[in-house]
């Protein structure tokens, strides 16, 4: 209030200053002005001196020197009378009363010139006169010009405004400095208790609970009940700290305006906050509109509030809040990363929905050949086995799919076990390769395994390894109709390769990124021909992907395709152990180099 009393009184002190500073500065400059133009009329008068005592001639004058001029001209006699006047008709000079007593005009009379600011009863506003005397033989004559002085009632008007905004800019700038000065002295006396409360705590027992004549025993009980309660909220906060940070899902307390008064360390990685939340909202710290309408409703209705939240940082999440009202007044958040979850139900659905359509087609033909049986081919026996056939087909169809579901979800299940053993990476090769020659040879397609390092040692489990080697030749050998395929096994310094090549169809480019999925055909309808299950590359995938390895896809359509299984090379065994690697009986063939099979 002070400093406001100071700024108002300085403001009103600078005004009437500048007012007078102003009023000096453009009266100084109109005068000047003016007495040019004076001067100007004095002269015309005196060139018309011999006709003075015209009143017609003397009106005349005043009239073209106003017109000339652009001013207000009046010719005074000596005694007050008016004997020409611009802005006064002829006739009624008559009736203007004496102008004697005008203070220009009789600062004029006395001084030569004269001049002044006044209301004019003619023109009927403010208007600045001058005066000059003009003498000759037959006598004397006043001539004044006038003009009007809105301009000077305008700059006042000017200043008097910019000294308001000054005074209230001044007002807000000393009443945001004492909020300021309120808040830090606020701070600065709340962390002085705090300190002396602590020390009292810390040093209680210091202090002299005596009265002179012994000791106060109230005062040592009561002393000794406040270090006790002490202690033990101490201790509360710290368990309750350690509860908070402790949890997997992340808590947020809000109190009863809705700013945040707590969060977990949780909470705090699982959404990252824009600014620092305490003291914020949550529109304002996490720039989540749903979070902060489901905090709204729930302190406005009391109930609580569960709701998914679709958060883009620090990675992409989904996270389930459960708001919950706090009796004493604000509400409580509950946050939990269900984003693993939701993936794995969108599998589920995605797998039964998957395996439900496979299944149709194998259930459709037994059915199909069943009835067939029925209506009457089960008595002809060459109708009855090409129904026969068909089951087979079909139910064979139905197993391998099975049990490619089955391995998918023992792999999926698995991680990366470690006990994997070691095994030589042409004896994998090998064996996958003796389990496809006779489906080679019935396509009349050329089977080659090409071994470059035959001593190259990867860690794995062998059944796996060669399944996922199986996989990619049944694959090659189904979609190459001519030509030939080849696995070869190569090494690098840290890195083993198992690459399998075909002259087959080949894959466009833009079915690459999906040939892992669970189902998903290149061509539906040539698949199915086929008989593959639609999980072979997505059991290879999981296999090598357990194995600490990654597959590698180049194709061209019509040309062929090449698959890859890199994996990480394993320890280089001595020489007498080889024996013992892999307990893979398989013929010694394994280990030559571009050996043609069949």
């Amino acid at each position: 209030m002070f400093w406001g009393a100071v700024l108002a009184g300085s403001t009103l002190v600078w005004n009437a200053v500048a007012e007078r500073i102003l009023d000096h500065a453009i009266l100084s400059q109109a005068r000047e002005l003016l007495s040019r133009d004076l001067e100007i009329a004095k002269a015309a008068v005196m060139e018309i001196k011999d006709s003075w005592d015209s009143f017609s001639a003397m009106d005349e004058l005043a009239d073209r020197l106003g017109a000339q001029l652009k001013l207000r001209v009046s010719l005074i006699s000596v005694r007050g009378k008016v004997v020409g006047d611009s802005h006064v008709d002829r006739g009624d000079l008559e009736k203007l009363e004496d102008h004697s007593g005008r203070p220009e005009v009789r600062e004029a009379l006395t001084k030569g010139t004269g001049w002044a600011i006044r209301p004019s009863s003619t023109m009927g506003v403010d208007s600045l006169y001058v005066a000059g005397l003009c003498g000759a033989e037959k006598g004397e004559v006043v001539v004044r010009l006038a003009t009007r002085a809105p301009f000077l009632s305008e700059a006042r008007g000017a200043l008097r405004w910019a000294s308001a905004g000054i005074f209230i800019l001044g007002i807000s700038l000393c009443f945001v400095m004492v909020k300021i000065l309120s808040r830090m002295t606020g701070k600065m006396e709340e962390e002085l208790l705090r300190k002396n409360l602590q020390d009292i705590c810390e040093n209680w027992e210091r202090f002299s609970l005596s009265d002179g004549r012994g000791e106060l025993l109230w005062a040592k009980d009561l002393r000794e009940r406040i270090q006790k309660d002490a202690k033990g909220l101490r201790e509360n906060m710290e368990r309750l700290n350690a509860l908070l940070d402790g949890m997997v899902e992340g808590v947020m307390l809000m109190d009863s305006k809705g700013r945040i008064e707590l969060v977990n360390r949780a909470l705090a990685s699982l959404m990252r906050p824009r600014v620092d939340p305490l003291g914020k909202s949550p529109a304002e710290a996490y720039r989540l509109a749903p979070l902060q309408e489901a905090v709204e409703k729930c302190m406005g209705s009391g109930e609580p509030e569960v709701l998914e939240l679709q958060v883009p940082s620090p990675s992409p999440k989904v996270v389930e809040v459960q708001l919950s009202p706090v009796p004493t007044g604000g509400v409580v958040g509950v946050f939990r990363d269900v984003t693993e979850k939701k993936r794995m139900e969108e599998i589920k659905r995605n797998l039964v929905a998957n395996v439900s359509h496979e299944l149709r087609t194998p259930l459709t033909a037994i059915r199909g050949a069943v009835e067939g049986l029925l209506d009457g081919a089960l008595n002809d026996p060459s109708q009855a086995q090409k129904f026969a056939l068909m089951i087979q087909r079909q139910v064979l169809r139905l197993e391998k799919m099975v049990k490619d579901l089955l391995d998918l979800s023992r792999l999926e299940g698995q991680g990366r076990p470690s006990d994997y053993v070691e095994l030589r990476a042409g004896e994998i090769a090998w064996g996958a390769v003796e389990s496809v020659k006779q489906m080679a040879e019935a396509k009349g397609l050329d089977l080659e395994c090409s071994i470059v390092h035959p001593e190259a040692i990867v860690r794995g489990n062998p059944a796996d390894l060669e399944q996922a080697l199986v996989n990619l030749l049944d694959n090659a050998i189904r979609f190459t109709d001519r030509g030939k395929v080849t696995l070869r096994v190569d090494a690098t310094e840290g890195e083993v390769h198992f690459s399998v090549k075909d002259t087959g169809i080949g894959i466009a480019e833009e079915h690459i990124p999906r040939i892992f999925e669970r189902f998903y055909r290149v061509d539906k309808g040539r698949s199915r021909e086929k008989g593959g299950s639609g999980l072979g590359l997505s059991i290879v995938k999981h296999i090598v992907e357990n194995h600490g390895g990654r597959v590698e896809v180049e194709s061209t359509p019509g040309q062929g395709s090449t698959f890859r299984i890199v994996l990480p090379k394993g320890a280089r065994v001595p020489e007498k152990d080889k024996g013992a690697i892999g307990s893979n009986p398989l013929r010694k063939e394994a280990l030559l180099v571009d050996e043609k099979i069949g």
